[in-house]
């Protein structure tokens, strides 16, 4: 094992060495799609409880199979997105997320997805919104933005928040064909099997370097 730990706060960033699925085939069509079910879909973030226990105010780290393939889908329908809208085939991001203790294991997720779909990634680790969407902003390599996040709603939930260089979250003009994207990533086992695929085989070396290089950014981001 090789976890990687924030040296301000002493919380685990993540572990490069750990890949997010056992195998390929342990999780099905029928499970991914009951836990879509109760997932908020709308232009100011989607969310759903993804602690594992399924418990609103539980403050466990982990999160389901079936939500690990979600946050995978969630990561590849925006990689794509901002392809389309920046016109880059390799464009650069910021993600960040609020203190919810299943943060990192969404994001280990995402970040995988993004390194397989060909993003470069600035991690932020533990920030707040308005951080983060002002570091977005003012970045100028910064192509957009994923916010982990679940807003007001108690600790157990989580999801996310979408945004391009601006820094402010997409409209609903944008997240109307984003959320039916992000519905038929999810729809067929051929799907499934590719985020898992994609996710696991995320180059090692890659996932470390955006874990280590993350206080940097942190520290830019004050």
């Amino acid at each position: 094992m090789s976890i990687i730990v924030d040296k301000i706060t002493g919380f685990k960033i993540g572990d490069p060495e750990v890949k997010p699925f056992i195998t390929s085939e342990g999780t099905t069509l029928n499970d991914v799609q009951e836990s879509l079910k109760p997932m908020i879909l709308s232009a100011s973030g989607w969310r759903k409880i993804f602690a594992k226990n399924g418990d609103e105010e539980s403050t466990t780290e982990e999160i389901s199979q079936a939500d690990k393939v979600i946050s995978c889908a969630m990561a590849k329908v925006f990689a794509d997105f901002v392809k389309e809208k920046t016109g880059k085939e390799y464009p650069e991001i910021v993600l960040a997320q609020d203190s919810r203790h299943t943060g990192s294991a969404i994001a280990d997720a995402m970040i995988r997805t993004f390194i397989t779909e060909g993003l470069t990634v600035q991690y932020l680790f533990i920030s707040a919104a308005p951080e983060a969407f002002c570091y977005t902003k003012a970045n100028e390599l910064a192509d957009g933005f994923a916010y982990i996040s679940a807003s007001h709603n108690p600790i157990g939930h989580n999801g996310v928040k979408f945004g391009l260089s601006t820094g402010g979250v997409i409209d609903g003009s944008m997240a109307t064909p984003l959320i039916e994207q992000f519905k038929l990533a999810l729809s067929t086992k051929e799907a499934i099997s590719a985020l898992i695929k994609g996710a696991n085989n995320a180059n090692i070396e890659s996932v470390k370097k955006i874990y280590t290089d993350s206080p940097q950014y942190i520290e830019a981001a004050k």
